[in-house]
């Protein structure tokens, strides 16, 4: 989908660029996050990145649901050096964005023709090497 193809709310469909920048800025937000087993304290979203181990897929219920406005949203799953499993969610994000990139995940996962957990999977590593270099540029 080319980035000034307007989204099925009629806005203009997100670029990658703005889409890594928009769930850095959200994730971001979430920290500093503690542990519950461990009580380990997360000061920010790099040393999350750094310390953490990703386990398995998102799980998405926002792209499961078919649901249009969708109420839970995405999960990324850590595991912390304690071994406890931690998660990052996008259910604080506003509808609105949280539509707009689901519109960006399905409409970039059928250009590149593959599903839409993959390009998940793909943006996933994407995002933690970006955060882990202390790349705040655009997307390649």
């Amino acid at each position: 989908v080319p980035p000034d193809t307007p989204s099925a709310a009629g806005t203009p469909a997100l670029t990658a660029d703005e889409v890594f920048a928009t769930m850095r800025a959200y994730y971001e937000g979430l920290f500093p996050k503690t542990c519950p087993h461990c009580r380990r304290t997360f000061a920010t979203l790099s040393e999350y990145v750094k310390t953490t181990t990703p386990l398995g897929r998102y799980l998405s219920f926002d792209l499961d649901s078919g649901d249009p406005t969708p109420e839970v949203g995405t999960l990324a799953f850590a595991s912390c050096p304690c071994g406890d499993t931690l998660a990052l969610g996008t259910d604080g994000l506003p509808t609105a964005t949280r539509l707009r990139l689901l519109d960006w995940v399905q409409g970039e996962a059928s250009r590149r023709q593959i599903g839409a957990a993959d390009l998940m999977d793909q943006f996933r590593i994407e995002l933690r090497r970006r955060i882990e270099a202390g790349d705040t540029g655009a997307a390649p």
